[in-house]
């Protein structure tokens, strides 16, 4: 089995539906709801996290390939995380658990789930505290995919119209979830003051951003975000006191292939990352680099190698970045390494905006390396307004209009709430849509796009990958096309008489009637640029089943024959024990069960 994870982290905010509460009680209390971040060496798990007080021990996950079948179980894991300030000795938070568990299954396909969180870890539904969901994501694409939908925005600092850019993208997802719930870039300033730490979590503003926001929430239980660190995500009224938030909130996993180690915070409250001393020093650790289907990205650290205290929040970018320094040298690395078509860069501060010009040393080296390592895309935040420029053949995109008071007033800058939608059509060509509304009376909407083109052969060689190449009829497969190359027109035939022009349609097939339980078919796929002229054409065998379907094997006597759950449509000759079950002339070879009903 293909495993693909993307890191839910730990508010439980993958929350699709809603979810119940308990009547009130001092003794218990969930503090934040599911979302997901994706696995660094695993393109098709999920990690879903959430927080609760320390009262409550028991956690657990139930999840199917369809919402009415939830037959999996997964256990939570947890640990306490004991938040202090370094800065403020005198201060505290409030300590809480920390809740992960992580659902593997076949890339791309949707994973239907709820969570529940109790007393005990007894696995009795009905004696939960807390049931989160039901909910439903969509597991990443195989890494070979060649067409993806992805968003984008920035700076919301848990602004008055946060809520409203996440509904306008929310709405967006919802015209087609099976393709674009897949990931959101955040260019950082999630929050306010970040780094500030208080006696009950539910005043900090992270327990806010995860809270407070009804469309923000649904869109964090939908994708993984994956943010760079902002200025205000770590500093308080100029303090710059912790990051420790930032890293227990989001503790991507791709920190091990970047600075070594993932983040964390001990048991005595100090966090432990690459870089000792304070906490002041851990800023410098936030960046790393993730694949998703043909994309790759690196998030940038804007503060690594910090030294302009005095100036943090204008346009100074942190030392780590300069040729020769620690950032720097990880960063040219990443982006040589990497063979996907399309690269990404996705930092806070700008090298270059309306504000901050293309003037000093760190500025020049960043846009050396994206030129020199491939990057066909930068994008920033930092900078409250939308504002799109070229620059060396390089395209920048400052999207920092996700809910922060914006800055207006200047002719270079405009002034919208907004997000963007990016979508890879195929090797070399990436389009680029900004959606927002003006910040005056008219609120009127707002529209831009803009098509990046590059050099790339035309497909000559027609690829695609099938989740669930074998299994039960009533699991639906995605199928992903992987051909290399430009093309833009697709024709499926999935060897059932149904066909598709999507480029990586969901495909159910129908219960097999053979009495054997099982039915194979040959899928295919041709590939074009003009949906006449087919460039490439390849095939595959599908087979569907019926779990759990019964066979007959061994007679007896008075013709009477032993019968053998197949869980998996596995040769007769390879199935498991003999179950004490018997068939007779006359009966169906086989029982229509449900999946997870093997007994």
């Amino acid at each position: 089995m293909k495993r693909v994870t993307l890191f839910l982290s730990s508010v439980i905010l993958l929350v699709m539906g809603g979810y119940a509460i308990p009547p009130f009680s001092l003794a218990h209390n969930l503090f934040t709801r599911s979302y997901m971040i994706p696995e660094r060496d695993n393109p098709s798990c999920m990690r879903l996290f959430w927080q609760t007080d320390t009262a409550l021990h028991g956690g657990w996950i139930r999840w199917g390939y369809h919402e009415d079948h939830l037959d999996n179980l997964e256990d939570a894991n947890s640990e306490h995380q004991n938040i202090k300030n370094e800065v403020h000795k005198g201060q505290r938070a409030q300590d809480f658990i920390r809740w992960d568990s992580e659902i593997c299954a076949e890339p791309g396909v949707p994973i239907y789930y709820e969570i529940y969180v109790s007393e005990h870890q007894d696995y009795d539904d009905h004696k939960a505290k807390y049931t989160i969901g039901p909910g439903w994501f969509v597991l990443p694409l195989p890494p070979d995919a060649r067409h993806l939908t992805f968003f984008g925005y920035g700076d919301n600092r848990n602004g008055d119209k946060f809520d409203d850019v996440s509904s306008w993208l929310k709405g967006n997802v919802e015209n087609d979830p099976i393709n674009r719930k897949t990931f959101l870039l955040h260019s950082g300033d999630i929050c306010y003051n970040g780094g500030q730490t208080f006696e009950q979590y539910k005043d900090n503003e992270w327990s806010h951003y995860f809270h407070k926001y009804e469309s923000a929430r649904t869109v964090l239980s939908w994708m993984p975000v994956m943010a760079a660190q902002g200025n205000h995500d770590f500093n308080w009224q100029g303090h710059y006191d912790t990051s420790k938030y930032f890293f227990t909130n989001w503790p991507y996993p791709q920190y091990v292939d970047s600075i070594g180690m993932v983040p964390y915070i001990d048991e005595k409250g100090k966090l432990v990352s690459k870089s000792t001393g304070s906490a002041k020093d851990a800023v410098s650790d936030a960046y790393y680099s993730f694949d998703y289907g043909p994309v790759h990205v690196a998030v940038v650290n804007s503060y690594s190698e910090f030294n302009d205290w005095d100036h943090l929040g204008r346009c100074s970018i942190g030392d780590g970045l300069k040729k020769g320094h620690t950032e720097y040298k990880w960063l040219k690395k990443d982006l040589l390494e990497s063979d996907k078509p399309w690269k990404v860069i996705l930092t806070h501060v700008s090298p270059l905006s309306c504000d901050c010009s293309i003037t000093d040393d760190v500025r020049h080296d960043i846009e050396f390396l994206a030129q020199t390592g491939g990057v066909d895309l930068l994008v920033s935040g930092h900078d409250h307004y939308y504002k799109r420029t070229k620059y060396n053949d390089l395209w920048h995109f400052v999207l920092g209009g996700a809910g922060a008071p914006l800055d207006c007033g200047d002719s270079c800058k405009i002034c919208v709430y907004h997000y963007a939608r990016f979508h890879v059509v195929n090797d070399g060509e990436l389009k680029i849509e900004v959606f927002g509304h003006y910040d005056d009376a008219s609120s009127s909407s707002f529209y831009d796009t803009l098509t990046i083109n590059k050099a790339a052969p035309i497909t000559s060689t027609a690829g695609f990958e099938v989740s669930l190449t074998s299994a039960d009829y009533r699991y639906p497969r995605r199928f992903s096309c992987a051909s290399p190359g430009i093309h833009s027109h697709h024709l499926w035939d999935f060897g059932d008489t149904t066909s598709s022009t999507e480029e990586n349609p969901l495909h159910s097939y129908q219960k097999p009637t053979d009495p054997s339980g099982i039915e194979t078919y040959t899928a295919s796929l041709r590939v074009s640029t003009d949906g006449t002229n087919w460039l490439a054409q390849t095939e595959k065998e599908i087979t569907v089943y019926i779990q759990g379907s019964l066979e007959p094997i061994v007679n007896v006597g008075m013709n009477k024959y032993a019968l053998f759950l197949r869980p998996k449509g596995e040769p007769i000759d390879e199935i498991a024990d003999f179950q004490g079950i018997y068939w007779y002339p006359g009966i169906p070879q086989y029982e229509h069960l449900m999946p997870g009903d093997r007994k």
